[in-house]
């Protein structure tokens, strides 16, 4: 990208990296000196991700002046990000035709019921992207994946990584990048990875890699297995600024290649939740509904939703709370009760695969749980 200033004008130019001008922005006023190092406001939200996209900073404008936001367009070879949405109109911004999207994360540690041992790891590396832990002498985290039984809660957790961080957010579509849409796999996953690193620090999110990055693909003899060596390498070899948290629920497809030590920091089995998990999970869904919690007995209802993940707890609720609503009523006990006796669980109609699960990852994590007491 390259910036052109005046003390009225800003001009925005995408350059090819072999120089060709692929996009320009007419200059466009601004309602305010911009003070500080280069950046960029380009909406009233501090974490725009627009400005996150570029690699750039937003910055304070003089005097408190707030500039208005716009529709920030550009339009490239397929294989490059193209067209960027307005960024106001949603939560999440997808780079159409590209395979990285920003996700913007509203989630917090709060919302993830139970998973204490996760959690306190996340928390004890929140202050490592800092100038002051790299004068200490510390690295950042370089990646974490989590592996576990379908619904648990591993999506949820990454995306409380990123808030609690305060580091922006993207996922890569390995789908996208064996399509061929964007050029040859091997070389759109180096554009992806060359774009990560290119807004560092940041997270990369790669969602059920053994989808892309797994046994299969490494013995295939063609572009799955060069991606996968480009993958380990990078991961073994990247700079600090990009954290990698990946999720897997085919845990046996997994080579252990990715899950040894130094390409992963830690890797956590995610099981279904415990009893006290589970009341964890009512607890959240049931606040966020507007729910009194006194009016519930939590400790029953786990119970009655013994070996169910936290999706279908979140179900419960949701349906419940529609039934209640249709009959213009509060949420009451019975109404949980009722969702749940209709409701089979994950657990019921796929008992031996979470088994198999279980007894695999028993010996190649560690809990993403404490012990149920």
């Amino acid at each position: 990208f390259a910036f052109a200033v005046s003390d009225e004008q800003l001009g925005i130019s995408l350059l090819h990296p072999r120089g060709a001008r692929l996009w320009r922005k007419s200059t466009v006023p601004l309602p305010a000196r911009l003070t500080g190092n280069m950046g960029l406001r380009l909406t009233n939200e501090p974490d725009n991700p627009v400005a996150l996209f570029l690699g750039l900073h937003a910055k304070s404008l003089k005097n408190g002046q707030k500039s208005q936001p716009f529709e920030f367009r550009f339009d490239v070879d397929p294989a490059y990000f193209v067209a960027m949405p307005d960024l106001r109109e949603g939560s999440r911004c997808t780079m159409e035709d590209g395979v990285l999207e920003y996700v913007r994360s509203m989630e917090s540690l709060e919302d993830v019921g139970g998973l204490e041992n996760l959690k306190e790891w996340l928390v004890k590396r929140r202050k490592l992207f800092s100038p002051e832990a790299a004068k200490a002498g510390l690295n950042p985290p370089r990646g974490l994946l989590m592996m576990g039984i379908s619904g648990c809660g591993k999506s949820l957790s990454v995306k409380a990584i990123s808030s609690l961080w305060k580091l922006p957010l993207f996922r890569l579509d390995m789908n996208k990048v064996y399509s061929g849409n964007y050029g040859t796999p091997e070389g759109t996953f180096h554009r992806a990875i060359k774009s990560i690193e290119a807004v560092a620090p940041a997270i990369l999110w790669i969602d059920e890699i053994e989808g892309g990055i797994s046994s299969n693909t490494a013995k295939d003899g063609g572009t799955g297995s060069h991606i996968f060596s480009a993958f380990l390498t990078w991961m073994q070899e990247k700079s600090a600024g990009v954290f990698v948290a990946a999720t897997a629920n085919r845990i046996d497809l997994l080579p252990a290649e990715i899950i040894r030590k130094g390409r992963f920091d830690q890797v956590f089995f995610v099981d279904l939740p415990n009893d006290n998990e589970r009341e964890a999970i009512f607890r959240v869904h049931l606040k966020r509904r507007g729910n009194k919690l006194e009016d519930f007995d939590l400790p029953l209802l786990s119970v009655a939703t013994e070996f169910w993940n936290g999706a279908e707890i979140e179900h419960v609720v949701e349906a419940a709370t529609i039934e209640a609503f249709h009959r213009d009523t509060t949420l009451t006990q019975d109404d949980l009760y009722t969702i749940i006796r209709s409701t089979v669980p994950l657990s019921r109609t796929m008992s031996e695969q979470i088994k198999f699960i279980k007894g695999w990852a028993s010996e190649r994590a560690i809990s993403a749980s404490h012990s149920d007491k």
